[in-house]
Parts: C-alpha cells; sequence; structure tokens
C-alpha cells in the first residue's frame, strides 16, 4: 500500500522501517530539546575538532578543559562551564607526563570529586570503539564530555585505490555524532594540522573537509608572534571567535 507510512517494505531483500514524518505544526508546538551545553560560547552537545601543530599545546589546553569541565570552574577565567564528569583517552601521552601536568594545572587544589577520568586505550571506532564507549558510557550516565587525544589513534587507515576520501573523513566521525545525541554529550577530538599560510583557519585541519563537515565546532590553535597562541573556534553550535 504505497500511502501508508507504517507499512515496512522489502527492498533487496532486506525490510527497512517506514520514514518517520513530523509535521512543522508539531515541531512549533514543541518547547524544544536545546542542546547541552559544556562551555558556554565554546563548546556544546556534539563533535568538536581541536587541530594544532605539533608542540602548539593540545594536550595542556585539553586538560584544561577537562579540569574546568570536572571541577564547574570558568574555562580559561572567563567562560562559564555546566560541571560534569569527564572522559580523557589519552592514547599517546604516558600515565607520569599526564599526571605531572595535571598537577601543574590543579596547584593546590586537588580535588576533583572524582568527576575526572583516564584511560590509555581504545579500539579503532569501526573495530569495536565505538561498541567499548557506548558500553562505557551507559555504565557512567553522567559523562558530559569525552576527549578522544588524538583521532588518528582511533581511526582506520585510509582506504587505497578508488576510496572517496571525503566520505572516509566524514565517517570518521559520523559514529561519535550519533553516540553525542544518544548521550546528550560532546566530543573533544585532537587533530593535526597540515597547511601553513591558508587564508582560513579551518582549512589548515589534516585531511579533507569531509572532517569538518561532520564536526559540529572547530578549535585550531595558531602559534602567533612572540611565542603565543591563538584559538580560533567555530562552529554551529559556538559563537565564533579568536582569542589568545
Amino acid at each position: 500500500t504505497y500511502g501508508a507510512l507504517t507499512i515496512e517494505k522489502s527492498l533487496s531483500g532486506r525490510t527497512y522501517p517506514p520514514i518517520a514524518r513530523i509535521s512543522a505544526e508539531d515541531m512549533l508546538m514543541s518547547p524544544g530539546d536545546p542542546s547541552h551545553v559544556v562551555i558556554k560560547d565554546l563548546l556544546a552537545e556534539g563533535v568538536a575538532l581541536l587541530g594544532g601543530w605539533p608542540k602548539t599545546g593540545k594536550t595542556w589546553l585539553a586538560l584544561e578543559v577537562a579540569v574546568a569541565v570536572a571541577t564547574g570552574k570558568d574555562f580559561l577565567g572567563q567562560f562559564p562551564v555546566v560541571k560534569g564528569q569527564v572522559l580523557y583517552l589519552a592514547l599517546e601521552e604516558s600515565e607520569f607526563l599526564l599526571l605531572e601536568r595535571l598537577r601543574a594545572l590543579l596547584g593546590d587544589e586537588a580535588s576533583l570529586e572524582n568527576s575526572l577520568f583516564f584511560a590509555y586505550h581504545l579500539n579503532a571506532l569501526s573495530r569495536g570503539g565505538l561498541e567499548q564507549l557506548a558500553e562505557d558510557l551507559e555504565a557512567n550516565p553522567g559523562t558530559s564530555l569525552v576527549i578522544i587525544d588524538p583521532l588518528v589513534r582511533v581511526r582506520e587507515p585510509k582506504r587505497k585505490g578508488e576510496a572517496n576520501i571525503y566520505q572516509e573523513d566524514y565517517e570518521a566521525l559520523a559514529g561519535l555524532q550519533d553516540l553525542a545525541k544518544t548521550n546528550r554529550l560532546a566530543f573533544l577530538v585532537i587533530h593535526h594540522l597540515r597547511k601553513e599560510g591558508v587564508p582560513d583557519p579551518v582549512l589548515a585541519l589534516s585531511g579533507s573537509t569531509g572532517l569538518t563537515a561532520a564536526a559540529d565546532a572547530v578549535w585550531v590553535l595558531k602559534q602567533m608572534p612572540g611565542g603565543r597562541t591563538l584559538l580560533h573556534v567555530r562552529g554551529r553550535n559556538v559563537k565564533q571567535s579568536e582569542f589568545l
């Protein structure tokens, strides 16, 4: 029956669910469900990429984000934070180095109220990593932020031959997008830069535009004269800004 949306149809031997239509009238009458904010104006529910060249402080910045969210204190002293549980997947750093950096950031305030957790291994996302994350998030429903450091450790090597690089890059984040929506949390994923001197900082991210198309927000660290570092932020649920 062509007009019945409740009837599943068999296509190529597989059964697919019907398209779930929602009327605009119903949408307008709904109060809506705004994205969960983690850091005001900078980080919200979804997937954010944090890009930077080596030794520009990507891990330091990610740790500062983790500590701010775990403690509920303003990020960088100026951006209000919604306190929540944080999982930091440190896939390249040693436990000793992270401990030293964590102590430097906390100073005398060592109390995190059991809100910041570290892990040092995650399977490739397409080889069980997404399932590992889903199980962990189900067991820890208070998690509001997951940091993956870096992306290259959890994505499959690019396929050879006639592979669609855009599609591969997009798919690298698509599974995280689904988890973010299901669990109402944010992923901050550390990535590398490949281009210098480009007019738009976002174009400096390694890979195709498939990554930036899939990401909800992009953070790019850029080294400035005098040893200062500029953070450029842009995205769908955040305010475009630059600050040192």
